[in-house]
């Protein structure tokens, strides 16, 4: 079967969107791919028609359990064979999937980046290569972008054991500095490069200032007929938010990282098979959700970065219908602040330590030893907030200092960290790199302020000029393009102060760019008949007395 066949065979599409079937013959040729598609383009299709074209498996890694447990279902359910391999599996039922992946049983194995730590999977991708490396929401490799895992950064060590294998890195979101970054960590040779507009004419931009965010959010949940989401910063918030829709009989229910992933994962299947109107949630609800018929997206509070909020409110409107993105702020709320980027340098020195000190390791000792760890019991202990801590942890991670596994029992998981250097007197923190980030932390602040203030610029420019790509004309659906048509209706005035000349209707439109072609000619009409204008020869507007 050729690539049309495939697509309409196992997706029921006669078509492809724009840059899939290229990116795709890439894949296919065995060329290192990167794949910059916005969210809803399409992205896993192309790494899941190239794995029907090859005779061994393709590798998918990606950072979430339920985006993989999702596409394996989808996949299954289409009649292609996918399997996610998890930690819970046992080890006779782990060994047995890997002989399974050996005889061809699956086209495509997903994994966490996590799982290319184990040595036995290690083993045996060596000895049974795929035949293609798809690395899924690929910004989580950079530093540089608004969801960094430092396990990801084990791909490239993993990917020099297979020096023969392909790799496509896949992701909606990345700047030029996070786009650089992707291609240098994952070490892609001269990668052909795909990037797709980031501009959704279906979406309605918008951010609102409201002197009561709650009768605002209400007022637009009730009047749209579809389904949603609601962002808030809080898990409290979330749950507020819920029980006041609850209350005025909208269906509703709130997700956050603080509940256990069995019930996340009920009340999202809820919510996609519409039981409830209104998911309100944290940014814990995260990357890859599959759901095209997203009326709303609101936030109740401001994103830090606009990485963040594109990739949120992309979930709304991938059936290419319109849809609503808005933010909502108080009348007098000041410019949001970066007051949680992290720890100060000395915190995180005395974290560093205080993480030696606990488990009573020495200078020069330390190195590979594993021990138990409760987040609650070492902030009470060692007096630090959970936040400075997890920031810290998350750094030194990302040095290779510490990492840190949660490990799933049958009552009970716990989180285990590991030293992999041994403890330094004076330990190498490379502060110079954290204070580079927190200066491009603070940017990116910067740029989601100038959006929210923004009141002179079409929004989608703003968006799109923020991932490096221009627009020409403004998108006429944001909330700026809509006051700007309505301040500019054609009237008597406004024309005789444009037309000092006799003018065409395109010369004329040009002047009033937010005015639709067809107001402006019945507008023109109307006057040609009551003598205030006539049309010449040359099908020039004019005055008749000026």
């Amino acid at each position: 079967m050729n690539l049309h066949q495939i697509l309409e065979k196992y997706w029921s599409f006669k078509k492809f969107r724009p840059l899939q079937q290229e990116i795709i013959q890439s894949v296919v040729s065995q060329n290192d791919t990167f794949a910059l598609l916005p969210t809803g383009g399409g992205k896993s299709i192309c790494y899941q028609i190239p794995s029907l074209c090859f005779g061994a498996y393709t590798l998918v890694i990606s950072p979430l359990i339920a985006l993989m447990q999702d596409q394996v279902m989808q996949l299954n359910k289409r009649g292609i064979s996918a399997i996610y391999l998890h930690g819970n599996l046992s080890t006779g039922k782990y060994t047995q999937e890997l002989e399974n992946i050996k005889f061809g049983k699956y086209k495509l194995v997903y994994i966490s980046p996590e799982r290319l730590e184990n040595q036995k999977f290690n083993s045996f991708a060596v000895v049974n290569p795929p035949k293609l490396i798809a690395v899924d929401e690929a910004h989580c490799i950079s530093q540089w972008g608004h969801d960094f895992r430092p396990s990801y950064r084990k791909i490239k060590d993993f990917k020099s054991k297979l020096p023969d294998c392909p790799t496509i890195a896949l992701t909606a979101t990345a700047t030029k500095k996070v786009k650089h970054d992707i291609v240098y960590q994952l070490g892609l040779n001269n990668p052909q490069f795909f990037q797709s507009t980031f501009f959704r004419a279906n979406l309605k931009f918008g951010v609102e200032c409201t002197d009561d965010k709650n009768q605002r959010i209400l007022w637009y949940i009730q009047k749209l007929s579809g389904i949603g989401l609601v962002y808030a910063n809080t898990r409290s918030k979330t749950e507020e938010l819920s029980k006041l829709f609850l209350s005025k009989g909208i269906p509703s229910d709130f997700y956050h990282a603080g509940l256990t992933s069995e019930i996340r994962e009920q009340k999202l299947q809820k919510w996609i098979q519409n039981h409830y109107k209104v998911l309100v949630c944290t940014n814990a609800f995260g990357m890859g959700i599959d759901k095209a018929d997203v009326k709303f997206v609101l936030h109740y509070h401001s994103p830090q970065d606009l990485e963040s909020y594109y990739q949120e409110a992309g979930r709304a409107g991938r059936n290419g219908q319109k849809a609503y993105c808005v933010i909502f702020r108080e009348l007098h709320e000041k410019q949001i602040q970066n007051k949680n980027f992290g720890p100060s340098l000395s915190d995180m020195t005395n974290i560093y330590r205080a993480l030696f000190n606990k488990y009573q390791l020495a200078v020069q000792h330390g190195k590979n030893e594993s021990y138990d760890f409760d987040m609650e019991e070492f902030a009470q202990t060692f007096e630090f907030s959970k936040n400075k801590i997890v920031q810290t942890i998350a750094w030194l991670e990302s040095l290779c200092i510490i990492k840190t596994n949660k490990v799933i029992g049958e009552n009970h998981s716990h989180s285990v960290l590991t030293f992999l250097e041994n403890r330094e007197e004076k330990p190498n923190l490379h502060f110079k790199k954290y204070l580079e980030i927190k200066k491009e932390k603070n940017q990116k602040l910067v740029a989601m302020n100038q959006y929210l203030q923004n009141t002179d610029t079409c929004r989608n420019k703003l968006l799109l000029d923020y991932f490096d790509q221009k627009m020409k004309e403004n998108c006429g659906t944001c909330d700026f393009c809509v006051q700007m048509k309505k301040n500019e209706s054609p009237n008597l005035k406004g024309l005789k102060e444009v037309m000092s000349h006799p003018m065409t209707i395109q010369e004329i439109q040009r002047e009033f760019p937010f005015v639709q072609a067809e107001e402006l000619r019945n507008f023109l009409r109307d006057l040609q008949s009551e003598g205030f204008i006539d049309l010449n020869k040359n099908m020039q507007y004019h005055w008749q007395n000026p």
